[in-house]
């Protein structure tokens, strides 16, 4: 089945009014809120993916943290690659002497509290339990955010990320990988066949 990842309808359960923030919406609710987001798109297959990336890398996830989002209207969470290998694409960093910061990944969900709030975004097919953790090995297909250019986001959410764990490339979670079809692959079949697919 082939579908168009640009051609899906985002909606926001639980609707923040324009210009209100989950702050603001917290408050009214004594204290704590849940953005529900949903999108009805497909799975991208690997080769959607390289098409629609400006960057696919293998990286490791060295940090991550959860915010407001620049217009305080979700709760998004951070995380912090070294990249590793570039398949397609670069990125410069500016570093001074003895440090070297890393690329810097955002993606609609988490939680956090905030002045005594509670505040969380969950993403339909991106269960928090199979979020990206500190400390795994990652292949991401990214391009630039919109909102915040220095920052990057995964193409499809879920779908533009897979683990790398005991040599086995998988899938972020198991919704995308029923969906796609996927079956875990050795990491080197996996990096085999994505330099084959880049290099068309």
């Amino acid at each position: 089945m082939k579908f168009r990842l640009l051609a899906c309808i985002l909606s926001i359960g639980q609707a923040v009014p324009q210009g209100d923030s989950i702050v603001d919406a917290a408050r009214r609710q004594g204290g704590a809120v849940t953005i529900g987001i949903h999108i009805n798109a497909g799975v991208g297959t690997v080769e959607e993916l390289a098409n629609l990336s400006s960057l696919i890398l293998r990286g490791k996830v060295v940090s991550l943290v959860t915010r407001l989002s620049k217009d305080e209207r979700i709760v998004v969470t951070e995380y912090e690659i070294a990249p590793q290998t570039f398949y397609k694409g670069s990125y410069a960093v500016q570093s001074r002497p003895g440090f070297v910061p890393g690329l810097i990944v955002q993606r609609p969900g988490g939680a956090m509290t905030f002045n005594g709030l509670k505040l969380a975004t969950s993403l339909d097919g991106f269960p928090e339990d199979e979020a990206p953790k500190v400390g795994e090995e990652m292949i991401l297909f990214l391009t630039r955010h919109e909102m915040e250019p220095g920052k990057f986001r995964m193409i499809g959410n879920a779908a533009g990320a897979f683990r790398i764990a005991e040599g086995k490339v998988a899938a972020l979670t198991a919704a995308v990988a029923r969906e796609r079809g996927d079956s875990p692959q050795t990491f080197q079949e996996f990096e085999r066949d994505l330099r084959r697919l880049l290099a068309r």
